[in-house]
């Protein structure tokens, strides 16, 4: 004669499987399904992330670029760094020199002419405006020159370098941007943290799940399998953790199993009113073919 006491079959290792973020979900696996480590047991629309590394990459493309373009300014500038005003400097000045010279010396012949009334007041005045004009344009030169010596040619190097330096900072703020977005895809996953079977609470492809939901469990049998079962008081006090039991249990294809199990504790469930108020936990004895995380099963205990 036997008794017999409900249990349930479980991996030796269970972690349950919990969503990070809601959203509509394409894809999910089925109780009983064997998956490997970072395999997806549910998967959600990611559309709308999609979206947004198609906007974070075309925004990387453009940055390389113009960093490219700086990084080109750059070695221009190191080879030509002056603006067109300031190449050829001093043989501009010495130009307007000149001409300030051959100004000054019409002049005198102008003041001459001027006086004996050979040339008209209007044309004397434009020849002094003219004057006036190269004077004006030395002294510009003159304080070019001086801003050029003064390291203009550093200064527009510099610049060119802090812009590239700048640009390249934003490259890398782009490219770290773009890696988070691409590291935060699996918010969009629940995935499989070790090899193992799965138990899903529902078929959820197309339904809708909320963020931080547990949709199921991840049953790892390499490390063993486990027995959980709920007996009585009478029951309880027959167990003996040196001998084995048979436990009796419905795998896939609902085919009947039965496997041997060892008793390593039994305890009493705080605040439990029911009929069976111990849990029984046995370790199962060997490998088992095919386990089915949670089939149902009854312990056999003999009288």
């Amino acid at each position: 004669m036997v008794d017999s006491a409900p249990g349930q079959l479980r991996g030796g290792r269970v972690v349950g499987l919990v969503t990070v973020r809601g959203g509509m979900v394409t894809r999910a696996l089925s109780s009983g399904e064997k998956v490997s480590t970072g395999e997806a047991v549910l998967a959600f629309d990611d559309r709308d992330w999609s979206y947004r590394r198609e906007m974070l990459s075309s925004q990387l493309e453009e940055q390389e670029v113009l960093v490219s373009s700086k990084e080109l300014l750059l070695h221009l500038k190191n080879l030509d760094p002056l603006p067109g005003e300031y190449r050829n400097l001093k043989f501009k000045r010495a130009a307007a020199s000149e001409k300030l010279g051959r100004l000054q010396h019409e002049l005198e012949v102008y003041k001459k002419l001027h006086r004996n009334n050979i040339v008209s007041d209007l044309t004397y005045r434009e020849k002094m405006q003219d004057l006036r004009d190269a004077e004006t344009e030395v002294a510009s030169k003159d304080n070019d020159l001086k801003i050029l010596n003064g390291g203009l040619e550093n200064l527009y190097v510099t610049i060119s370098r802090q812009e590239l330096q700048l640009e390249r900072i934003r490259l890398g703020e782009r490219k770290r941007e773009l890696a988070e977005h691409e590291r935060n895809h699996s918010n969009w996953l629940v995935k499989a943290p070790f090899d193992g079977v799965v138990t899903m609470r529902n078929n959820y492809v197309g339904s809708y799940v909320a963020a931080e939901v547990a949709v199921g469990s991840l049953h790892d049998f390499s490390c063993g399998a486990i027995v959980d079962c709920r007996v009585s008081e009478r029951e309880a006090r027959r167990i003996r953790t040196d001998i084995e039991y048979d436990f009796v249990f419905f795998g896939g294809g609902e085919r009947r199993h039965s496997i041997k199990v060892r008793p390593r504790s039994v305890k009493r469930v705080a605040d439990c009113t029911s009929a069976r108020p111990y849990l029984v936990e046995c370790m199962a004895v060997g490998a088992i073919e095919d386990p089915v995380p949670d089939a149902p099963g009854v312990l056999r205990i003999p009288r």
